[in-house]
């Protein structure tokens, strides 16, 4: 069981109990996202700390070969992830720095516009700066996943062309089933798969229905909808 993506406060000791409580085999953990490159380094230490305090149910995942390690040792596998490009600022080479510290998933942006795109709430979306391809493109080689769960809608069509390896999408909905300006066009969707990438349904209830409080029938149709557009093997 992989949780696509976990922005839980991971100093917090209850946390880090209660996801291994879960079951769950391995969480892309947001450890970083506004942060300038010193708070990043900062908080990626801290988060070693707090995996080594708990070495007897957690463990750095870098690979999928961690990951199946985590499950037969009965632990939870930690993929440090960025939800935005600011901890690498003006600073391409700084990602080969990350990725040697562990880090493993990066959204190129988060609401609004960075130096790599825009973002979902971004007044205008102008799509993926010529510093974005080369983002996008250090991404690939290093092994980085691209994820593009709040980047506006041209940031995330651009980048879907230009990534030479699958990318992720890993907490976003459909915009033709729940207009949200976090879900994604059916376009997005279907690029994102037809290039071997995966879409994480989210269970957020704003992005579900206007119903409140949604249900579980809203988040499982949710996850219908989208296996019907782009498959079981996508979502």
């Amino acid at each position: 069981i992989i949780d696509g993506l976990n922005a839980s406060w991971f100093l917090n000791n209850e946390v880090i109990e209660r996801i291994h409580q879960g079951g769950v085999t391995a969480v892309n953990a947001t450890i970083a996202a506004w942060h300038n490159p010193a708070d990043t380094i900062d908080a990626i230490g801290k988060m070693y700390q707090q995996l080594d305090k708990y070495q007897n149910i957690a463990m750095l995942a870098r690979n999928t070969s961690d990951i199946r390690n985590a499950k037969a040792a009965g632990k939870t596998g930690y993929i440090l992830s960025f939800q935005d490009t600011n901890p690498i600022a003006d600073k391409l080479h700084l990602l080969r720095v990350y990725f040697e510290l562990g880090v493993r998933i990066i959204q190129l942006t988060y609401n609004f516009e960075n130096l790599v795109g825009f973002g979902c709430q971004a007044p205008e979306d102008k799509g993926l700066t010529n510093f974005g391809l080369e983002v996008v493109a250090e991404m690939n080689r290093l092994g980085i996943l691209i994820d593009l769960s709040h980047c506006g809608p041209r940031t995330t069509l651009d980048a879907i062309e230009h990534s030479k390896k699958p990318v992720a999408i890993t907490h976003s909905n459909a915009a033709s089933q729940f207009a949200h300006p976090r879900n994604k066009s059916d376009e997005a969707l279907k690029s994102c798969a037809a290039r071997g990438g995966v879409i994480g349904a989210v269970s957020f209830p704003a992005m579900l229905t206007r119903n409140l409080p949604a249900t579980l029938n809203d988040y499982v149709n949710t996850i219908d909808y989208l296996v019907e557009m782009v498959g079981i093997d996508h979502v």
